[in-house]
């Protein structure tokens, strides 16, 4: 009698459940479509305890600020022992410049053909400035792209991760990984080793830094600028 009392009350539970999904049907509908307009536009959600942070495009202004930034570790990079700091001449400042949004063009293309999935560029999440986002399997991925001419020196390499992972504990993320996502315009670097080097570098970090080096000649051909 037992076992019928429990099996009765679960039909009944369906049955309510369901009559009342038939009854506020587009009430339902109605709020689900609310919900995906809001997390579209990038405005915040909570429920309970868990919140969607705002996720919005990078203005110009960010983008631009982000860019000087990348090509002036690039010129310190390029630049002879000793002088680092010094500007180069005009039209190899252009070339640089030039040179950076095309890695980064590339770069983010190969990462979206690997994963599968399209990836969100140039959005900020409060401080956060991000290259590219997406989501995958339940996890949020978060793409970062590194233009290179030489090798990168592990301590600094590993203080751009550190700081990205920094802010992701600040908003309180979980379940996320970083790509990093290192473009080398340099064709005397060996890839396969530099790419374990870094792979070993972030062993400790428990599968939560994946490591990708390109050669910018390499993904010219591969997405047709190159013969």
């Amino acid at each position: 009698m037992k076992n019928m009392a429990q099996l009765i009350q679960t039909i009944l539970w369906v049955g309510l459940i369901g009559a009342f999904g038939w009854r506020y049907d587009k009430q339902l509908r109605a709020l689900l479509e609310a919900i995906q307009k809001r997390v579209e536009s990038g405005s915040s959600i909570k429920v309970g305890p868990v919140e969607i942070s705002e996720l919005q495009p990078q203005n110009s202004e960010q983008q631009r600020e982000n860019v000087v930034n990348e090509i002036n570790q690039a010129i310190d990079d390029s630049a002879p022992p000793g002088r680092s700091g010094i500007s180069p001449e005009p039209q190899s400042r252009e070339k640089i410049v030039s040179r950076y949004y095309l890695a980064e063009d590339l770069a983010l293309r190969a990462i979206q053909t690997e994963y599968g999935v399209p990836i969100n560029r140039q959005i900020r999440a409060g401080r956060l400035q991000l290259d590219g986002m997406f989501a995958k399997d339940g996890k949020g991925h978060i793409v970062e792209v590194k233009y290179r001419l030489r090798p990168f020196p592990e301590r600094e390499v590993q203080q751009i991760v550190d700081n990205i992972f920094a802010g992701i504990a600040l908003y309180g993320w979980r379940n996320v990984k970083i790509i990093l996502a290192i473009v080398y315009d340099d064709g005397s670097s060996n890839l396969d080793n530099e790419e374990r080097r870094l792979i070993e570098l972030f062993r400790s970090y428990k599968g939560t830094v994946d490591v990708h080096c390109f050669s910018l000649e390499q993904l010219e051909r591969e997405f047709g600028i190159l013969p």
